[in-house]
This record gives structure tokens, sequence and C-alpha cells, in this order.
């Protein structure tokens, strides 16, 4: 939620957005340009300057992975697929849920 603070071992970040479940923000202020890091890796470039505590997401991030894969999503439709297979891609889906959710503990964690 929008001013909650975040207290780290090393500093206090105070959202200055609301942050959706699973989405990241700024530790520290980043200059437009700069890289964006994710568990130790770069997945992009700021957009635009980004102070600490804000929602990084499309809007201020410029993706590291242009014109290497294309990406789409297609919502399963449930009805039509097997009981088994429904059961296998209820667990993917719960898998990619749980590690968007761990985001953002994971990268708090590195710190």
């Amino acid at each position: 939620t929008a001013g909650q603070e975040i207290l780290l071992s090393d500093r206090k970040v105070i959202l200055r957005d609301d942050i959706t479940r699973g989405h990241k923000f700024a530790l520290d202020n980043i200059k437009a340009g700069e890289p964006i890091i994710k568990y130790g890796y770069s997945i992009g470039n700021a957009k635009v300057d980004i102070p600490q505590g804000s929602h990084i997401h499309s809007h201020n991030l410029k993706t590291a992975l242009d014109g290497v894969k294309d990406y789409s999503f297609d919502k399963v439709e449930e009805a039509k697929l097997p009981h088994v297979e429904l059961q296998v891609k209820r667990f993917f889906y719960l898998i990619v849920k749980l590690f968007c959710a761990m985001t953002l503990l994971a990268v708090i964690s590195l710190l």
C-alpha cells in the first residue's frame, strides 16, 4: 500500500505506489537507462528515473527480452481439458503464481 514502510536490514523504503502482489518496487533511486536487477540478473533498463519505493513494471521498464522471444499468454479453457491434464496445468499455474509472489521477498533477501 502506498505510504507503507518496508524495513530492510540496511535501509527503510517507503512505498510510493500500491504494489500488486508479486510485482517489483525500487529499493533505491534508479536513473533512466540504468539496469534493473532481479535475482542478480538484469531484466531490462529504466525508461525514466524511478524513485525509491516506486512500482516497477512495463510503464517504466524496457525489458531486456525484446526481440529474443515473442511471448503471449493464452488462458486455458478448463472445460475442454481431460481431468488429469487439468490438474497438471493447475499445478504449473500455482508454481508460476508462487514464483511471482516470492520475487519481491527474494530480491529483498539478497540485500
